[in-house]
């Protein structure tokens, strides 16, 4: 059952160290910090999201709405951070979870009761 885990988790704890890195390096001002802070939230969000693959595994709904969640709390990041395109993240997030809550409540609806 480990092995299932192991790949996500080792993407996760290896994009944890060196979004510390980045932190580090954007605290001194160094060139490429931010960049290298994106890109390890995203290795971070990919690792995520697999993880919730495999707990969930066929509940697609449950999946794509802690996904939508968790960018959600990027774009927060993002506008705490006065990073470009944070508005843009968190409305297309919202509207995400909107669509995915919809999505549920029909599912709801439409699932016959025993």
């Amino acid at each position: 059952m480990f092995s299932n885990f192991k790949y996500p988790i080792l993407l996760f704890l290896a994009s944890f160290i060196l979004l510390l890195a980045a932190m580090l390096l954007k605290l001194l001002h160094w060139p490429g910090a931010q960049l290298m802070a994106i890109g390890t939230i995203m290795a971070q969000v990919i690792a995520i999201n697999r993880l919730m693959a495999i707990f969930f595994k066929s509940r697609y709904p449950v999946v794509l709405f802690f996904s939508g969640f968790i960018l959600f709390i990027i774009g927060l990041a993002f506008k705490i951070m006065h990073w470009p395109n944070a508005q843009l993240i968190i409305v297309s997030m919202i509207m995400l979870q909107i669509i995915v809550v919809a999505w549920l409540f029909i599912t709801i609806i439409k699932t016959p009761k025993p």
